[in-house]
């Protein structure tokens, strides 16, 4: 079973560390205090940032 078939989206107010924040074609890992660590592209890099609108939370079962 894909890990996606596993998680379920839960609302932003329960995000917890180590949560999935998902979009579309991206994954990020929500951190905690409204902040999340993705790679937003090639020239970027991993950052750290606010979580921003049109973003899932979803937590793995």
């Amino acid at each position: 079973m894909c890990i996606r078939d596993r998680a379920r989206t839960i609302p932003r107010g329960q995000a917890r560390p180590g949560d999935l924040v998902v979009g579309s074609g991206h994954v990020g890992i929500y951190m905690g205090r409204g902040m999340m660590i993705d790679a937003g592209n090639h020239r970027t890099g991993v950052v750290y940032r606010k979580l921003y609108g049109g973003l899932r939370v979803k937590r793995v079962r």
